[in-house]
């Protein structure tokens, strides 16, 4: 199933262990998120480390499984 995420959503994943994490993270669903969302995630990545207690490597690699541009393994390393 293909779904679309907006900004909302994908923080709401990103701040919180939740069912919304859980079903971004589930593999039967394919993600498509608006270029705006990933530029909204990177301009404020370090108040999602400060309120979600997840790491800057963490929150690269979630946005990798719902399906972030291709450098997010190199983002995830760095």
């Amino acid at each position: 199933m293909k779904l679309v995420v907006d900004t909302s959503i994908l923080f709401a994943a990103l701040l919180k262990k939740s069912a919304v994490r859980e079903l971004l993270l589930n593999p039967f669903f394919e993600f498509y998120v608006p270029e705006f969302c990933i530029e909204e995630v990177e301009k404020h990545v370090d108040e999602i480390v400060d309120r979600s207690g997840l790491t800057v490597e963490n929150v690269y690699l979630l946005e990798c499984f719902v399906g972030f541009g291709s450098s997010c393994s190199c983002r995830a390393n760095s």
